[in-house]
């Protein structure tokens, strides 16, 4: 039975910097995946207007695209409309207002968010994981099955 999450944004951010266990992870059929539906704008946002993003992305225009692409499929995006409601009711929790749609989703389904912004692990809504505790969640179901 696949791990289910809400990702942030800098999930998706780390997994395209680097080849890197982040990736890995998000492409592992183990996890089921679901992020706001601006997720992939917001990347496309960065890669065109963020010179300092762009330098530090790993591969070249075309690799970033085929491994973007790859995420595309593996994360599922959920339209804003689904989720509105919950917005108002996190915001206050949000250390950052632009993290209330992500704090929202996961709060509207009932799944915890993989982000590794501490800050967010300060509020109490919803269940926040990093990546260290993705993959130890991961290696205990494996024990367990």
């Amino acid at each position: 039975m696949p791990l289910d999450l809400v990702i942030d944004a800098n999930v998706l951010f780390s997994a395209m910097l680097a080849k890197s266990t982040t990736r890995q992870l998000l492409l592992s059929p183990r996890l089921e995946l679901y992020a706001p539906e601006y997720l992939f704008e917001e990347f496309a946002d960065h890669v065109q207007n963020d010179e300092e993003f762009k330098a530090k992305l790993s591969q070249n225009k075309e690799e970033t695209a085929l491994v973007l692409g790859r995420l595309k499929q593996a994360i599922q995006t959920v339209p804003l409309k689904a989720y509105t409601g919950q917005i108002r009711k996190t915001l206050p929790d949000c250390p950052d207002p632009a993290d209330a749609p992500y704090l929202a989703l996961a709060s509207h389904l009932g799944l915890p968010l993989w982000s590794n912004d501490k800050r967010l692990k300060k509020q109490d809504r919803v269940v926040v994981l990093n990546t260290q505790e993705v993959l130890e969640r991961l290696k205990k179901e494996a024990n367990l099955a």
